[in-house]
Formats: C-alpha cells, structure tokens, sequence
C-alpha cells in the first residue's frame, strides 16, 4: 500500500468520517463510531467493514479490531505499547442503515 491509499475509514453517528489519511489511530475522535472499514490487500474484496461492535482497539500488528466489554478490559490490561479505543454507539435503526450503507459503497474512501 502506498502513502496515498487509505489503510482504515471511521464512520460516525453524525456521518462524518476519519481515516488514516487524517491521522493516526491516536488521533480519531474516540466516541459515537458506528462502522469502520479497513483494506484488505490481496482479499477478495479491496476492504472489509466492521459493524456493530462496543469498541475498537488499535494493535500495531493486526491494526484495528471489534471487541466487547470482556476484550476491551484484556486489551487494556494486556496489550503493550501505546492504546486507542473507540466505542460504538447505539443509533437509530434509520441512521445505522444509512452509515453503514455509505461505509460498504464506500470503504476506506
């Protein structure tokens, strides 16, 4: 992947979105995320989209990943090096369709 591409996209509750191109993991907002779309080089498809998860936490190795209370609380405790999280928020059926829809048109834009 060249530095042009997008690696990861977030989509938020207010259907807006942060990517890897406008920073990094460290620096998306953390609340209110509702889907997120990373590339998958040498998939089937050229990306992958993560829905109804609590959170999602960064790992350097295997970059972002669903998890719920239970993983979050193992993440924190047991993962080294630098942390971020985001949490998933409940949304209106008709706001979840339609952030969801945009993520699987779009990807990791």
């Amino acid at each position: 992947m060249n530095k042009s591409e997008c690696a990861w996209c977030i989509y938020y509750t207010d259907e807006t979105t942060f990517s890897s191109k406008d920073g990094s993991p460290f620096d998306a907002p953390q609340i209110d995320v509702q889907a997120l779309a990373e590339s998958t080089p040498g998939g089937k498809r050229p990306f992958r989209v993560n829905i109804r998860q609590d959170h999602f936490c960064w790992s350097n190795l295997n970059g972002w990943y669903g998890c719920d209370w239970s993983g979050l609380w193992d993440y924190l405790m047991h993962y080294k090096g630098p942390k971020a999280v985001l949490f998933g928020r409940m949304a209106t059926d008709k706001q979840f369709q339609r952030i969801t829809k945009k993520a699987f048109d779009e990807g990791v834009g």
